[in-house]
């Protein structure tokens, strides 16, 4: 008697997506998944349950340096979201 796999349309499909994002986007080779499901830096160890977030943290923090500078103080962030709100707080000026 052979073993069959069950699988639906939906679970076919979502790992297709997978297998062809793994092979296109180079930040699938810093990351991994561990036992509890959560998306894990190679570099440090963090883990997030959210891929998306494993990818800000490999693109704009992990071993990067702050791309983003305040022009009224030279003080660099990682984030521009950061750096917003620090512009906002300490010298008063907001974006548009």
């Amino acid at each position: 008697m052979k073993a069959v796999n069950t699988f639906d349309e939906e679970s076919v499909a979502d790992f297709m997506y997978l297998h062809i994002s793994f092979r296109l986007d180079p930040l699938y080779a810093e990351m991994y998944i561990d036992s509890e499901g959560k998306h894990v830096c190679i570099r440090c160890q963090k883990k997030y349950i959210h891929m998306r977030h494993l990818k800000r943290h490999i693109k704009f923090e992990c071993g990067v340096e702050p791309q983003f500078t305040c022009g009224y103080c030279l003080r660099k962030f990682k984030h521009n979201s950061h750096l917003k709100g620090h512009v906002f707080r300490k010298h008063g000026v907001t974006y548009t």
